[in-house]
């Protein structure tokens, strides 16, 4: 290539007018991409913290909504209502459970998502459970609550909902839940009055963050910053679980209410929401090809206007190179004619500017050369033309092939049919390899030409050879290298057979496997080969270096490579009965 450019003008014409013009178009469509992106990033992250902020209200509005119901039993009205009073007077003698239904039935109904409520009375040791319009009640301790009750209320991060012990009237179905938790005092005073639990199913969050994201795309999260676990996630991974996401602490170190980092192909956006009972992180995931899709849209038209221009500009640069550089390659090829012998070429002198100047005396010059050849030395040059000729002639290996054939029909005629059929094998053999316009040939006619080889081996070996051949039909018009398998074959005399006294045996197989994939075995009983000197032989092999035992492996593995690539095999192993098998694989596309 590097050749090609230092001595052609015409291509350092097109090269100079494309660096010149195609060069600035792509700098400005990276320029203009880059711009783009920046622009679309920012765009989207701002109005990702305009939705974030929306959906914080949400959120914690619907948790207000939570919060208030919370604190029903505080409304001041009659002393059969006045659940203050309920709460202290009460005693295991004295409990109105028809008001604590209504009570936690009224709780229940007042926000959309409440899965269950639950009420302890620290007085009477009582636990009520109110699910599925149902009332249940259990004498219970309050170890649970003293566990977990370190403040006024708080949100109990994603979890299992449980029947705080009261099993009696309700099914043990499960459901994931998150629990808002509340001391129940005796206002002014901090006693201790009992506990309140209301329990809100995980998809009542889901619907709220519905609205956040691109589920497609994006993914949403809600972390607890009190103790880093996972609230929610739209890929449903690690609910209620410690956080694994390590974007999340990096996060935790950014004190700003809302803002977004770049972590590996994404982009993290985020909101803090904090009050007297949540202190939760709401983040989303942003893959960047996702954020720049509108960009990369941009871009691929950019880029499309920009091949089109270069295209024309590729053409009309090649065209005025063309036309400045036509006379020179005309030269060119005149000289190249010269350079055979014909000084009587036409030269056309069809410019009058300086490639026109130039032509006209290279012909004046080329005419006074051609009047200075004496006829002498033409003859002389013709003779020695013959002569290489006569040479070749004598040497054609047509010849040979033509002889063998002669002889045969006279072997065939004095009766002697051994010789004939032998000499006809060895003439199609010498036929078939003389052929060298065809690279690529039918596997049934390398096949033939194999058989034909076997056949005179075993002429000359009789009894102590033996060979089958075990091939699908379908592999015959399959095509294959020529001549890959007969060097195989020819190994097999070389070095299986030749320390060994038993009867020879060469098998021939072929299978198709998986419709389009062509598998070739090769393999004999010969004295085989040990592993160690095996594998030096795979090494020599694949790591192209050849060795005089490995010659004919070597150009077989080489052109199945070269037709092939990476679709063509050649595998060595040992077989069952010592001798060694070769496996050539080819996958047609």
């Amino acid at each position: 290539m590097l050749k090609i450019i230092n001595k052609s003008i015409r291509v350092k014409m097109v090269l100079l007018l494309l660096t010149a013009i195609v060069i600035p178009i792509v700098i400005s469509s990276f320029i203009t991409y880059k711009y783009t992106t920046e622009s679309v990033k920012k765009g989207e992250v701002e109005k990702n913290i305009q939705l974030f902020q929306e959906g914080e209200k949400n959120i914690t509005t619907y948790f207000d909504s939570v919060n208030k119901a919370s604190t029903m039993m505080y409304d001041v009205g009659s002393d059969r209502n006045n659940w203050i009073y309920f709460f202290k007077i009460s005693n295991k003698s004295y409990v109105i459970e028809q008001d604590v239904h209504r009570l936690l039935h009224r709780i229940s109904a007042s926000v959309d998502g409440m899965y269950q409520v639950n009420l302890y009375v620290n007085k009477t040791k009582y636990s009520y459970l109110f699910k599925n319009y149902s009332l249940g009640k259990k004498e219970l301790n309050d170890d649970f609550y003293k566990s977990i009750m370190e403040v006024d209320k708080f949100i109990e991060p994603t979890h299992i909902s449980s029947n705080y012990n009261v099993n009696h009237i309700f099914d043990n179905k499960k459901k994931e839940v998150v629990s808002f938790h509340r001391k129940i005092t005796d206002i002014p005073k901090e006693d201790v009055l009992g506990y309140i639990s209301i329990d809100i199913e995980l998809e009542k969050i889901e619907e709220l963050c519905k609205g956040l994201y691109d589920s497609s795309a994006e993914e949403i999260y809600i972390f607890d910053k009190k103790n880093n676990r996972v609230i929610y996630n739209s890929i449903n991974k690690d609910v209620g679980q410690n956080i694994k996401e390590d974007w999340y602490y990096k996060i935790l170190t950014n004190k700003e209410y809302t803002n977004n980092i770049e972590v590996g192909e994404n982009i993290i956006t985020y909101i803090n929401t904090k009050n007297d009972y949540m202190d939760w992180i709401i983040a989303k995931k942003i893959p960047l090809n996702y954020l720049y899709r509108d960009a990369k849209e941009i871009a691929r038209k950019n880029l499309f206007i920009g091949a089109v221009l270069a295209l024309v500009i590729m053409s009309i640069s090649i065209f005025i190179s063309y036309h400045f550089t036509k006379p020179i390659k005309e030269l060119i090829e005149y000289i190249e004619v010269i350079k055979k012998g014909d000084f009587n070429v036409n030269i056309k002198v069809n410019r009058k500017d300086e490639f026109g100047i130039l032509t006209k005396h290279f012909k004046n010059m080329i005419e006074t050369i051609n009047d200075y050849i004496i006829n002498e030395y033409k003859l002389e040059i013709i003779n020695k033309s013959n002569e290489l000729k006569v040479l070749q002639a004598q040497i054609n290996p047509h010849f040979l092939n033509n002889t063998l054939q002669a002889i045969g029909t006279e072997a065939l005629k004095r009766g002697n049919k051994t010789v004939y059929v032998l000499l006809s094998k060895l003439g199609g053999m010498m036929s078939y390899s003389m052929n060298t316009e065809t690279t690529l040939v039918k596997f049934s006619d390398e096949l033939n030409y194999s058989i034909s080889y076997l056949e005179l081996q075993k002429n000359r070996f009789g009894e102590y050879l033996e060979y089958k051949i075990d091939i699908e039909e379908e592999t015959k018009n399959f095509f294959v290298p020529k001549m890959i398998i007969q060097p195989i074959i020819e190994n097999s005399f070389k070095h299986g057979f030749r320390d060994t006294l038993t009867k020879g045996k060469i098998t021939i197989t072929a299978r198709i496997v998986n419709k389009k994939t062509l598998k070739i075995e090769i393999e004999d009983n010969g004295s085989g080969i040990s592993d160690e000197k095996l594998k030096k032989l795979k090494q020599n092999l694949y790591n192209d270096k050849i060795t005089g035992q490995n010659i004919g492996l070597n150009n077989c593995y080489k052109r199945l490579k070269f037709y092939f690539k990476q679709q063509g095999k050649l595998e060595l192993d040992t077989t069952e009965v010592g001798g060694l098998k070769v496996t050539i694989i080819i996958e047609y596309a």
